[in-house]
Order: C-alpha cells, then sequence, then structure tokens
C-alpha cells in the first residue's frame, strides 16, 4: 500500500509540472518533381488549457524579439512606442 501511495504521489507531483512545449524536426520536399531537395524546418508546439498553436521556429525567434524590442521601448519611453 506504500509503494502504491508513493507511486500515485509522483505522478500527480510530475503531471502538474508537465512539459507544454514540445519540438519536431519537420522535414519536407517544396517541390514534388526534385525529390532530392529535402528541407528541415524545427517546429514548436505549445500546449495550454485555452488551445494549442504549431508554429516554427523562425516565426517564434522573430516574435520573441518583437517583444523584447517593445518592451525595451516601454521602460525607455512608456509613450512613444515605434513597431517595425
Amino acid at each position: 500500500m506504500k509503494k502504491i501511495s508513493l507511486a500515485l504521489l509522483l505522478i500527480i507531483g510530475f503531471s502538474s509540472f508537465a512539459q507544454n512545449r514540445f519540438f519536431y524536426d519537420y522535414k519536407f520536399i517544396p517541390d514534388s518533381t526534385d525529390k532530392a531537395n529535402v528541407l528541415k524546418e524545427i517546429m514548436l508546439l505549445d500546449i495550454d488549457k485555452s488551445g494549442s498553436k504549431y508554429y516554427g521556429q523562425e516565426k517564434f525567434v522573430a516574435d520573441s524579439t518583437s517583444q523584447a524590442d517593445v518592451e525595451r521601448q516601454l521602460k525607455l519611453s512608456p509613450n512613444n512606442i515605434s513597431i517595425s
């Protein structure tokens, strides 16, 4: 009985800190006539209570960079933000 309660406690503990971002190595052929041209892209899948999002790593980096730039501008001048 002690082992079962310990296992149950561990399962509950691990599930509360479960990973909600998954990385995939996506391989695709953009032109079906050129099968030797295989491209790869890292894709991310974010899962939370409100839903899921699936996007490329380049979009994640671009969004993170843009967000950091806006936050920096807000600290320097809260009333003047330039989004380019």
